[in-house]
């Protein structure tokens, strides 16, 4: 008869979708990888937007780009002696490797009484290092831009510290007997 009994059966839940991982360069330049993502809603005057969001912890693909926070000239009284000793140092340096430690790399002088002086030991090293690596870490490509930035700005010829806001540092610096020190990398 009319109406009728209807007994619903229980309906089970669709499996979850697959993750789907993305990529997000965020606007301090840091790149992160996700591994799901997720819609979001965004207001803006007037209207929303949808965007698409990493969701879950990403791992760091690239760390965000630092800021000078302060520089200096300060190195050997050698300093002058160094040919292009320093820019060949910071060459070590390997573009895509995240430091995440200590690293130094070194370059012999090519040229100038100091090689005799020195007996050939002569040379500059580039140092990075970080008060606290939690908030330090950089690629060498980052490094590199670094000590860049402090010729560029700071009236830096060869010797010289930049200051970066991740509590981290790069120094050019004169050194004899020099030596390198960083990571293994593949």
């Amino acid at each position: 008869a009319y109406p009728s009994h209807v007994t619903l059966k229980p309906t089970e839940a669709p499996p979850p979708a697959d993750p789907t991982p993305i990529t997000i360069t965020r606007a301090n330049g840091a790149i992160l990888s996700y591994p799901d993502q997720e819609v979001k809603v965004g207001n803006y005057p007037g209207g929303k937007y949808t965007y698409t969001d990493g969701k879950g912890t990403p791992s760091t693909v690239r760390p965000a780009d630092p800021e000078q926070t302060d520089a200096n000239n300060k190195g050997s009284s050698q300093c002058h002696s160094i040919d292009d000793a320093c820019d060949r140092a910071i060459g070590g340096f390997k573009d895509d490797f995240i430091y995440t430690e200590f690293a130094s790399y070194y370059s012999r002088v090519k040229k100038g009484f100091i090689i005799v002086a020195s007996f050939g030991q002569a040379g500059c090293v580039v140092e990075y290092d970080c008060d606290d690596w939690a908030q330090g870490g950089m690629n060498g490509k980052q490094i590199k831009d670094a000590y860049q930035y402090l010729k560029d700005n700071n009236g830096v010829n060869k010797c010289g510290t930049n200051y970066l806001s991740n509590t981290c540092r790069v120094t050019a610096n004169y050194c004899t007997n020099c030596n390198e020190r960083h990571q293994d990398i593949p």
